[in-house]
């Protein structure tokens, strides 16, 4: 799709759970950054609404397949 990506190197919080239900059945995850912005869950954090239109049409590439 052309949209920049790399691969995780190590576990992060949310991968907890994660890890867990495809213990149950199979699964993929993936992780949208915004890039250099300050952490979520902090009064600082601004969402990016860019980042929408991005993972929409992600979402509809994995919905068609």
């Amino acid at each position: 799709m052309g949209i920049p990506f790399s691969m995780m190197v190590s576990p992060t919080r949310g991968s907890e759970d994660f890890g867990y239900y495809t213990k149950q059945i199979p699964g993929a995850m993936f992780i949208v950054g915004a890039g250099d912005v300050p952490a979520i869950h902090t009064h600082e954090y601004d969402f990016e609404d860019d980042l929408i239109e991005i993972v929409a049409s992600i979402f509809f590439k994995l919905a068609s397949y």
